[in-house]
């Protein structure tokens, strides 16, 4: 009964209640979306760690010595020396603006094979640079730099052109298929030019490795393995600085900010909530004022102050219910689209929904109650005798 009754209440004030729906729809639907994607874009670096393994290491360092940080042979060494480093990859990067229309920005990577099988990228044509072409002016593309550079042809015709890189002019002797970020590495090689390490710390005499990346043994404690390389460059290096973090730790960090991403995001969208609980209530209050002869009736009619308290929270719990689907509807859209323009897989946070839904009710309730309370302190003579 008490249903009913609500659900034809809100239709006659049609208007009033599609006000009230909005600030909830809005609050439950940026809640559920945020989270969803707080929690896809998690996942989608934990995916890239799990691509790359968990036997990685990302060495950064810092000398006042630069020499010592411009020898390859010098990171290469520690495979040798380290049981437990199965290989190496050092690399270094030099940004490059390029004169355009959208004035991009390319990402010059001196490196190795040993690169090239860290990050198991795929080649479309030709090959990658390796250790034995030492300061060849080699070049391997990105999936996306011939368009940047305005090249023209397939990638077996891109193989054998020259390109202009900083005055000299470089060969192109392979071209990557398109590939995900290395967030591990600060990489994006869609838009970076892959070169000899050799060639590019002779291009640039500033230029210093100061990353390298490096897998570990099979059966090799990661943890352990992190701190033999760390004591290992501290010996070789004087005065060196080193980070050396492991996959686990990358993913442990990145999921920790995720969480607090999550928490930041469902505190901004409450805000929405409040408002649309205080919309509800303002709502409400004027339709107590509006129906008090109707209240007036029903008690000298014989219904009880309880009977007056439910119809007005039935209402109120009814608004935030439908309002609560509404922004659970609008956030799984909202969080499909964001994947898709994204190439993310697409996934929603049930916890967030149960979550938002569980938020809705709580909110018809709470701000229900006080124009409910009111409607059921009326007196019954009062209500009868004017609006």
């Amino acid at each position: 009964m008490y249903l009913t009754e609500a659900a034809r209440s809100l239709y006659a004030t049609k208007q009033r209640t599609i006000l009230a729906l909005v600030g909830i729809v809005i609050g439950i639907g940026s809640v559920i979306a945020l989270v969803s994607i707080g929690n896809i874009v998690s996942e989608e670096a934990a995916k890239e760690f799990r691509a790359l393994g968990t036997d990685v290491i990302t060495i950064a360092m810092r000398s006042p010595d630069k020499e010592d940080m411009r020898k390859p042979r010098l990171y290469r060494q520690i495979a040798k020396v380290l049981s437990c480093v199965d290989s190496i990859a050092p690399h270094s990067k030099i940004y490059l603006d390029i004169d355009n229309e959208n004035e991009d920005e390319l990402v010059l990577i001196g490196s190795d094979q040993g690169f090239y099988d860290f990050a198991r990228f795929q080649l479309s044509a030709g090959r990658f640079v390796n250790s034995l072409d030492a300061e060849r002016p080699y070049a391997v593309l990105g999936a996306e730099v011939a368009q940047v550079l305005n090249l023209s042809g397939t990638p077996d015709q891109l193989i054998g052109q020259e390109i202009e890189i900083k005055g000299q002019m470089v060969t192109i002797i392979g071209v990557l298929k398109p590939f995900m970020p290395l967030t591990a590495v600060d990489i994006e090689p869609d838009i970076s030019l892959f070169m000899p390490l050799k060639w590019l710390l002779a291009l640039d005499s500033s230029r210093q490795i100061s990353s390298s990346v490096a897998r570990t043994q099979a059966q090799t404690d990661t943890a352990v393995c992190a701190e033999k390389v760390e004591q290992y460059f501290k010996r070789r290096i004087p005065g060196v600085q080193t980070e050396v973090t492991t996959a686990k730790e990358l993913i442990a960090n990145m999921r920790k900010q995720a969480d607090m991403l999550s928490v930041l995001l469902t505190a901004i969208g409450s805000i929405s909530l409040v408002v649309g609980g205080v919309g509800i209530m303002n709502i409400m209050l004027v339709s107590v004022s509006e129906r008090k002869q109707e209240i007036g009736i029903r008690r000298a009619l014989g219904a009880k102050r309880k009977d007056i308290r439910y119809q007005f929270l039935t209402e109120s719990l009814l608004l935030s219910l439908l309002g609560g689907f509404l922004g659970v509807a609008l956030s799984v859209i909202t969080t499909y689209y964001v994947a898709q323009y994204n190439a993310w897989e697409f996934f929603v946070s049930w916890q967030a929904v149960f979550f938002g839904a569980g938020i809705s009710a709580g909110i018809g309730v709470f701000f229900g109650f006080i124009p409910a309370h009111q409607a059921a302190k009326l007196d019954p003579i009062q209500a009868l005798r004017g609006e």
